[in-house]
């Protein structure tokens, strides 16, 4: 019997994984049923300047929230242009919040982060003073690695620059030990099967 046949749920978590990945590499997404662009550096740095509770944990993000998260990744996002804004507004995320969707498109930008960090590394246990940016290393490691300009790493899918970073990590050493979400499921089959093991004893 297999991992998959015993673990419930393995299997549909390691296809979510594999179809995360895969959709990572693309240029834009579908976010609420809009075409938009994926998050990317610049985008993530203006949403956490603006306090956006989407990426600054303050609360439940209002429709407001969910319409200034929504414009920045949309296909006709025009720098400054708040005539633009309003009217995309108007026709795209208002509608929805009139028809009662504003908690599912919570949900989806709240999922849609969830799956743009997947891949990352995480924070780990750093103390004391901090001498620059977590998105700063990684546009650093990036840029280092593959001669491109920062201005153009920070318009890649963030999702993407963690799959680049973990390719390097595996390139320079291939045994270096890295996660997936579904290792939890493994995790606590073991200690599961090491429970049981220890009560029949």
């Amino acid at each position: 019997m297999s991992l998959y046949d015993q673990i419930p749920g393995l299997m549909a978590e390691m296809e979510r994984e594999q179809a995360t990945r895969q959709i990572s590499l693309l240029d834009t997404i579908i976010l609420c049923g809009i075409p938009c662009r994926q998050l990317s550096i610049r985008t993530h740095t203006l949403l956490d300047g603006m306090g956006s509770p989407f990426v600054v944990p303050k609360g439940v993000p209002s429709a407001e929230d969910v319409a200034v998260y929504l414009w920045l990744h949309c296909l006709e996002y025009k720098v400054g242009n708040e005539k633009a804004r309003l009217r995309w507004v108007k026709k795209n995320v208002r509608p929805l919040v009139k028809a009662g969707k504003y908690g599912w498109m919570v949900n989806e930008i709240n999922q849609h982060l969830s799956n743009t960090f997947m891949d990352s590394p995480g924070q780990g246990n750093s103390y004391g003073t901090q001498y620059f940016l977590g998105s700063a290393a990684l546009l650093d490691s990036i840029c280092a690695e593959y001669g491109w300009t920062d201005e153009y790493a920070m318009g890649l899918p963030i999702c993407r620059l963690f799959q680049y970073q973990r390719a390097m990590v595996k390139r320079y050493n291939p045994k270096a030990n890295l996660s997936n979400p579904s290792d939890r499921l493994k995790s606590k089959h073991l200690q599961d099967r090491m429970a049981a093991a220890s009560a029949q004893n």
